[in-house]
């Protein structure tokens, strides 16, 4: 898998150093790669996830899924509800004035 340069965009880099990781407080099997872009020279670096963590967080996304389209469903609805409201509808008079 070949990494696009954040600065220039290229996918031509190298890898410098590669080495087990931990990210956000977890121990696991994280790799840290340092990269240098072959085009505009620039260093970056990437952390990949492999193994069975890489399957959870597949699963987990899976599982959200159906709950994300209901989300924006949801939004979708309450969008077209706030468009048919009339001036009047949104006004309210305050009783103290």
């Amino acid at each position: 898998m070949t990494l696009a340069c954040p600065e220039c965009g290229s996918q031509r880099n190298d890898v410098k150093d590669s080495r087990h990781a931990e990210r956000n407080g977890f121990a696991g099997p994280y790799i840290r790669r340092r990269r240098r872009c072959r085009n505009c020279h620039e260093r970056f670096t990437t952390y990949e996830i492999g193994g069975a963590r890489f399957e959870a967080l597949e699963m987990l996304f899976q599982t959200l899924a159906p709950l994300r389209d209901l989300i924006d469903q949801w939004s979708s609805d309450i969008e077209t509800a706030k468009a048919t409201l009339t001036d009047e509808d949104e006004t309210v008079e305050n009783p103290r004035a």
